[in-house]
């Protein structure tokens, strides 16, 4: 690979030297083949072997059919006819023959996205794991251009700018982080709910983009004096509040809301000054995102909620109902506790708001999970599900 100076241009250039090197590549091989000497071994009818069983087993995963006693190693007639339906299906020549297309088309059709670690490779890497990644990516807005099972330097760009979008590292490789970032995301989308409303005869269905639509949402997050942890990493723990706070931000703008983020060092200064300008955007709900202690392990969350003498925020109260059933869902756990508080986040801001306490400091089991990608995405994942049960209710 020639190397390049990172600079303004230095994209451009790494995309042509990418389009270069394939032409190359390919250029080579078509000569290769056009060698005298140069043999390309072909698979017909009548031919036996660990070759035929083992393309008999890609058809068969694929769903073709290839007779009553399946893989066998013998390419029969219902082999042949498998590979012509699979010839077709896949617009290449038609011959019942398995020379190199067939067998890049089969290896291709073979890969199920989240099989391998896909990221820009000379030559591009192909396959239909690629062909469903771009289709989900083109899916949520991510434009990947034309869908063509090709991991292009326009696809690597539309994997960057998710993983930006989500909170993960924008590396451009798609492992085992991003792959469950696209499953969260792409349920959110697709997954409609049916809720039940008081006086409404019967059920609505509503996809979670609409629920989120034209809501404005502040998300904080508070680390109070006595949050120490004394057996682990104070900055890794702050630092997981930081990106929960940031990744529940992330999904409702992914999904049609506004997400006001309100946490950004210095810059709304007092914590008086601070809820003065949350008022100021007149949001619908705030979610302020925190830490809690308790010995109890069993206790998946702590939620806190507005409450003064005999008057309780009813919205709040159920904000923070609903925040903690996905909370106890997702850590498997029984209960949270919910209590009411009359701490100024609560009591001077104008909308229902909530302190979800998240990550229990006297655990070290779940301490231990702060640094885990997974994990931070299903607790930014739980919390945006509180906040769709919430907004579904009204």
């Amino acid at each position: 690979m020639v190397s390049y100076i990172i600079s303004a241009y230095g994209q451009i250039l790494f995309n042509k030297i990418y389009i270069a090197e394939c032409f190359l590549y390919y250029s080579i091989r078509y000569l290769q083949a056009k060698t005298k000497g140069f043999k390309v071994r072909l698979f017909r009818k009548k031919d036996r072997g660990p070759e035929i069983l083992d393309i008999q087993t890609k058809l068969v995963a694929l769903g073709y059919k290839i007779g009553s006693s399946g893989p066998d190693g013998v390419f029969g007639q219902k082999t042949e006819e498998a590979i012509r339906k699979f010839q077709k299906d896949r617009n290449i020549n038609v011959d019942g023959i398995v020379g190199p297309d067939t067998w890049q088309k089969l290896v291709e059709a073979s890969y199920h996205l989240g099989d391998r670690t896909l990221y820009l490779h000379s030559p591009f890497l192909r396959g239909d794991d690629i062909h469903k990644l771009q289709t989900i990516l083109n899916s949520m807005g991510f434009n990947c251009g034309m869908i063509d099972g090709i991991f292009g330097p326009k696809t690597e760009e539309s994997v960057r700018e998710f993983q930006k979008s989500t909170g993960i590292q924008s590396d451009g490789i798609v492992g085992t982080s991003t792959i469950q970032a696209l499953k969260n995301l792409r349920r959110l989308h697709e997954k409609e709910i049916v809720t039940e409303h008081p006086g409404i005869k019967n059920d609505k269905q509503v996809a979670a983009f609409k629920i989120f639509e034209g809501r404005r949402i502040v998300i904080d997050y508070l680390i109070e004096p006595g949050d120490i942890v004394t057996t682990f990493d104070d900055k890794l723990v702050k630092k997981f509040i930081e990106e929960i706070a940031l990744r529940v931000g992330n999904l409702i703008n992914l999904i049609g809301g506004e997400a006001k983020l309100f946490f950004r060092p210095g810059r709304y200064g007092s914590l008086i000054r601070r809820i003065r300008k949350i008022n100021r955007t007149r949001p619908d709900v705030i979610i302020v995102v925190s830490l809690f202690q308790n010995n109890d392990k069993d206790i998946s969350c702590q939620i806190n909620y507005f409450q003064e003498g005999n008057y309780v925020s009813k919205n709040g109260f159920r904000l923070a109902e609903c925040v903690e059933e996905n909370l106890n869902e997702l850590k498997n756990k029984n209960r949270g506790i919910l209590l009411g508080d009359s701490s100024n986040i609560l009591k001077k801001t104008l909308a229902p708001a909530i302190i979800a306490r998240i990550i229990n400091l006297a655990d070290q089991d779940e301490i231990s999970l702060v640094d885990d990608e997974i994990y931070r995405q299903k607790i930014a994942v739980a919390l945006f599900d509180g906040l769709k049960l919430y907004f579904s209710e009204e």
